[in-house]
């Protein structure tokens, strides 16, 4: 975990100051975990005060920061500190919570445990690399791809791969990439990131602040100059 992406987030993505970093320690200051949060007085339109996880517009999974082995204790300390500091919350409402996590079954696990409701509202599937081994892509599917490469060739000329860790590379790119992503159907549905003046000042402080310390990396596939 980078300090600049969440400072970022909070800066551009939260205008009403809402969210909380709620931290569990352990002795000697030390972090077991960590997940923002903000209170609701609803919960969709039923009069439901509640905790519900917090995540910038550009969040798809929304999993607590936790110290590999103390999921477990994580939750225990959040949740019963949650209860004790609370005003008239009555729920922790979690979306995008990945069901394939440890942090997650350590959270369902406690809640049996302690014989605590959980109610799913929604689920949803997305593809998400993990991280925990490379992607596989069938032999069609390379076949397919090298057409398409040879085909974009043809049409605009040879493609080109560049990868980057330079901050000067990065920020000329930075404006590039905002005004390509808002041409497109992005732009027309207004989802681009500069269609709003917080979220392309969170993706500009983020590409900055990252590679200033060399934690970004830039790629990019051009074709035809």
């Amino acid at each position: 975990a980078q300090p600049w992406f969440p400072r970022a987030a909070l800066t551009h993505c939260d205008p009403d100051r809402l969210a909380r970093l709620a931290v569990v320690e352990l002795p000697g200051g030390t972090w077991a975990g960590a997940f923002p949060l903000a209170r609701k007085a609803l919960h969709g339109r039923a009069p439901l005060p509640n905790w519900h996880s917090w995540r910038h517009p550009n969040q798809f999974v929304s999993a607590p920061l936790v110290r590999a082995g103390l999921d477990q204790l994580f939750w225990h300390t959040l949740i019963h500190g949650l209860e004790q500091g609370s005003g008239p919350e009555l729920a922790l409402c979690l979306s995008d919570l990945p069901l394939d996590d440890p942090a997650s079954d350590a959270l369902f696990a406690l809640c049996s445990a302690e014989n605590r409701a959980v109610v799913f509202d929604r689920r949803i599937e997305r593809p998400v690399l993990n991280g925990k081994a490379s992607p596989t892509m069938e032999p069609k599917q390379r076949r397919r791809l090298a057409s398409l490469e040879r085909k974009l060739g043809r049409e605009l000329g040879e493609p080109e791969y560049l990868i980057t860790r330079d901050a000067a590379e990065i920020e000329g790119q930075t404006e590039a990439f905002l005004a390509l992503e808002r041409s497109g159907w992005k732009g027309n549905c207004g989802s681009a990131l500069a269609c709003s003046l917080n979220t392309q000042s969170f993706f500009t402080e983020v590409l900055r602040e990252g590679s200033r310390v060399r934690g970004i990396e830039f790629a990019s596939l051009r074709a035809g100059g």
